[in-house]
């Protein structure tokens, strides 16, 4: 009789301790998917189109007159950052990279504008294209007046890397122009351009233009361009006008001798 009752005993505490185990046991694969840990949760997609509404906001917010800063980031819209019939505004980009999906679209495009500086930043397309297909260019800028863009990189991807029309009194300074597939710079009826103390390298080639007046080259690095800048027959009268010091023969204009 005992012996059954301590069988009973012993079946009874084995039960328990089963239960006990169970209700401790590690949650399953299941368990795992209905509440996930902080560990797995994405993370947020830094290249979403999204973020360069961010900027856009920003710099359709700001007064005329004011500074606008962009903290650090990678930005990306379908489109360009438009900045148009505005005046006397500054944006800083504080480690910023700016990219432009639609690659037949410019990157940064001021239209109308005076009194415009563009400081730092890095401004490209988002997937760049190897070879020149009439794509849009990184800056365009037209009808503006006392535009000023320092110390960016303008980092090919598009056709053109600065490209300005019927504009006066643009400085392009401390930049770095680079693998552009047409050229790093174009210019059509401007005046008092100002390209000054760059690094112009790996582009399809330095300058391009037609009817400017009064532009100004000097302190520039141009290294490893595609085509001969000499093939331009207006860059060639800079050159021999303003002294341009280049990785290329210098002219020598010499006089001709009297005779004796």
């Amino acid at each position: 009789m005992n012996e059954f009752r301590n069988l009973a005993i012993l079946s009874l505490f084995l039960c328990i301790l089963s239960c006990v185990s169970l209700t401790h046991a590690a949650p399953t694969n299941e368990d795992n998917l209905l509440s996930p840990s902080k560990k797995s949760e994405p993370k947020e997609d830094r290249f979403k189109p999204l973020h360069g509404k961010i900027i856009q906001a920003a710099i359709n917010k700001a007064k005329d007159g004011s500074v606008v800063t962009i903290m650090p980031g990678t930005y990306a819209l379908p489109g360009p950052l438009l900045l148009e019939n505005r005046s006397d505004l500054t944006i800083r980009f504080i480690d910023v990279t700016f990219k432009t999906i639609d690659v037949n679209e410019s990157v940064f495009q001021i239209n109308n504008c005076k009194n415009i500086n563009i400081i730092d930043g890095h401004f490209q397309h988002f997937e760049p294209l190897e070879n020149y297909e009439c794509d849009g260019p990184v800056f365009s800028i037209n009808s503006s007046s006392n535009i000023k863009i320092m110390g960016s990189e303008i980092n090919g991807c598009g056709a053109i890397g600065v490209s300005a029309f019927k504009t006066n009194k643009l400085v392009v300074f401390q930049c770095h122009l680079h693998h552009n597939t047409f050229t790093a710079l174009s210019l059509n009826e401007c005046q008092n351009v100002d390209i000054n103390n760059n690094l112009i390298e790996h582009n399809g080639q330095t300058y391009n233009g037609s009817d400017n007046q009064y532009v100004r080259f000097h302190g520039n690095h141009v290294v490893g361009n595609k085509k001969s800048y000499w093939g331009n027959s207006e860059y060639r009268q800079l050159y021999i006008k303003h002294h341009i010091e280049l990785q290329e023969p210098k002219i020598q204009l010499l006089e001709p001798k009297p005779e004796k």
